[in-house]
């Protein structure tokens, strides 16, 4: 997909590759083992295809090609949802304090009802600085501990001190 769509019509999806997919899908579940399906770009036109099939996660969810806490109201906690660290911005561009205002977001308003996995919404680039990888995932293993609660005073705290950097940088 892309950030707007699928390349193909659903209807090519659904006549052609999704039933291969649930086959796939039923050998993990005899198997015990989850099927994530992967997809960059927006997919949401078969969502609901792709919770028919019995899909337990979606990945990686480029917050540039959907909205996360959208996905989260419409799918609950039937799938787990993984990804939405946007790899150019913050991950990629900004700076650790940006990522790290981003992740505690994520867990506060996606991970609290369980079924999340912080990620980058692609992949972890070989541009991304080691620090904003490092502040990604410094925060799960702050805040990312079932059960997930992360105090409004933490989040403004973290928006705080982004608005210190972005004005240390004006000056």
């Amino acid at each position: 997909g892309y950030k707007k769509g699928r390349l193909v019509s659903a209807e090519v999806y659904r006549r052609y590759q999704f039933p291969w997919m649930r086959k796939a899908v039923e050998i993990c579940r005899r198997k015990n083992v989850p099927f994530i399906f992967h997809c960059d770009g927006n997919f949401l036109k078969v969502l609901d295809d792709l919770l028919d099939l019995g899909i337990n996660g979606l990945h990686p969810l480029d917050p540039t090609s959907v909205d996360i806490r959208d996905v989260r109201r419409k799918v609950g906690n039937r799938v787990c949802l993984l990804g939405n660290i946007c790899q150019t911005y913050p991950l990629g561009l900004g700076t650790p304090e940006e990522v790290r205002l981003d992740a505690l977001r994520l867990l506060r308003d996606i991970a609290p009802s369980g079924a999340y996995c912080m990620g980058s919404g692609h992949s972890v680039q070989d541009y991304v600085p080691l620090a904003n990888f490092n502040a990604m995932v410094d925060t799960v293993f702050e805040y990312g501990y079932y059960p997930i609660h992360v105090p409004e005073r933490v989040i403004r705290e973290a928006e705080a001190a982004v608005e210190r950097q972005r004005a240390g940088r004006k000056a």
